[in-house]
């Protein structure tokens, strides 16, 4: 009985250790200036980033970002307010943003992923299509092809507005759920370092030019020169964005405080 007991003992620990680890959920923190946007992204985590910005002194102007993903609904939530509270979005050294993590890094006025000349500190920004969370065996095989192309179609509308290269579109729903896409240093830059809106604002006020340090050197223009025209046009960049976050913030802050959501 005894040598019975300690087998089935042993057979739930190994059970329990064959289990997958739950993901763990979002954090958001304030640091150096930034938040610190960690985890996975669970449904209702749009609800309690907005219950976070109300209730900071003061927003930060960068979301720092490393997630593997998740809930698209979710991102789509974060990110309508990372665009409308102009954040920056980053994925800093050697960290990871993919899946529907990447619809918060597109959603930021800038966005930045650290690059490194090897790759070998350089942060990753992956793509792939949305994942069927329901596909369970017995489970209606119709409903979920419906729900799959459903979130497929919301995704390619959602990023087709965004001003999104057709190219990555495709690369992202041509990779299945478990494969992922990494994005290169040409896609990033076919991409842009800025929002639609935020580019356009640049280039209005600050005569931004993209790809401007390529062109300027090989038009015969010093380094010195091209140095010295970028840091004007980051400094107008800077001074500009402060500009616009200054007038807008408190009264955004004040409606999510009221309970208004975007």
């Amino acid at each position: 009985m005894r040598l019975f007991l300690v087998q089935l003992f042993l057979a739930f620990v190994c059970f329990l250790l064959s289990q997958p680890l739950p993901s763990s959920a979002a954090t958001f923190t304030v640091r150096d200036g930034k938040v610190a946007f960690e985890g996975a992204i669970e449904p209702g985590d749009g609800e309690r980033f907005a219950l976070f910005l109300q209730e900071g002194s003061e927003v930060p102007r960068y979301v720092e970002l490393s997630s593997p993903g998740g809930s698209l609904d979710a991102a789509i939530r974060i990110a309508s307010l990372i665009e409308i509270f102009r954040l920056d979005t980053s994925v800093p050294k050697r960290a990871v943003c993919a899946s529907a993590c990447f619809v918060l890094f597109l959603a930021g006025t800038s966005r930045t992923p650290y690059r490194d000349f090897d790759d070998t500190n350089s942060a990753k920004v992956g793509l792939h299509r949305p994942s069927l969370k329901s596909g369970a065996a017995g489970g209606d095989i119709a409903v979920d092809s419906a729900k799959q192309r459903a979130a497929m179609t919301k995704l390619r509308g959602y990023l087709s507005e965004r001003n999104v290269p057709q190219r990555l579109i495709d690369e992202m729903m041509a990779r299945p759920s478990n494969d992922v896409y990494w994005m290169t240093d040409h896609d990033f830059i076919e991409l842009g370092n800025f929002s639609p809106e935020g580019e356009e604002l640049f280039v209005a006020n600050c005569g931004y030019r993209r790809n401007f340090a390529v062109t300027a050197l090989k038009s015969g223009m010093s380094v010195a020169q091209v140095t010295e025209t970028q840091d004007k046009m980051s400094a107008c960049e800077s001074a500009l964005q402060k500009r616009l976050r200054g007038a807008e913030r408190p009264e955004l802050v004040t409606k999510l405080r009221a309970g208004w959501r975007p």
